[in-house]
């Protein structure tokens, strides 16, 4: 398709990594619809766009002057022949239901498959000297992958999560030079996977994976899991 950007989309969700994976099935329907997409980041997430890269979509600063920046902070759909605002950051606000789901619902859009047009490119030599070099694993090495922080750095929170392995175990931390696509080769040689709901669940349901055993620990006390629960593939053991 050509190059148009005389037919913008520009979507508002600068932050939550899983939601931007989430919302790349949004990003290809109005790609093509002929529009041109600028998905606007927060500044220490603009590491996406060496991973996810497609023809007509722009990720860029959240601060730079973008076009119809002056929409941006909007919390209502516009839609028109050649301009489309989407709101998706503040969708559940109006909208009812799980806060994932309601911003396909804004367009009225199925968000089934979405994995499909969730696609990344894999830095196979940044993955190989996390896994070798920084975690000193070895091939065929048995150890439980663990991450008890979710949220959107530097606000992330943390949370205690349930495991079974007896074993070593490779907890996720924040390392610079790495990003969360880099953690790839270790999660999918991983024999038991536990995290907290976070953008992992979107990347780990494109991954495959080595582990027996997978479970998903809730954000929330009590658990809680109404705004995920029909999204993954994954053989999830909800904790």
């Amino acid at each position: 398709m050509e190059l148009n950007k005389n037919k913008v989309c520009l979507i508002n969700q600068p932050v939550g990594i899983g939601d931007v994976f989430f919302l790349q099935k949004m990003v290809d329907y109005y790609i093509g619809q002929g529009f041109f997409v600028y998905f606007p980041l927060a500044s220490n997430l603009l590491y996406i766009k060496d991973y996810i890269i497609k023809e007509n979509l722009q990720f860029c600063d959240v601060n730079d002057d973008f076009p119809f920046k002056q929409h941006f902070n909007g919390h209502s759909f516009i839609q028109n022949e050649n301009f489309v605002y989407v709101p998706a950051f503040f969708s559940d606000r109006f909208i009812g239901g799980s806060c994932l789901e309601s911003k396909y619902k804004l367009i009225n859009l199925d968000f089934d498959n979405w994995q499909e047009n969730f696609t990344f490119i894999r830095n196979r030599e940044n993955e190989s000297q996390l896994f070798y070099e920084v975690l000193n694993l070895k091939d065929d090495e048995n150890y439980c992958f663990i991450n008890k922080r979710w949220g959107t750095p530097p606000n992330s929170l943390t949370k205690d999560v349930y495991y079974e392995f007896e074993g070593k175990i490779i907890e996720m931390e924040l390392l610079d030079n790495f990003t969360v696509f880099d953690w790839c080769k270790v999660i999918e040689n991983a024999q038991e996977i536990s995290i907290v709901d976070t953008s992992l669940n979107y990347l780990i349901d494109k991954l495959t994976l080595k582990s027996k055993k997978n479970f998903l620990n809730s954000r929330f006390t009590p658990p809680n899991f109404s705004h995920i629960i029909n999204l993954f593939n994954t053989n999830w053991i909800y904790v």
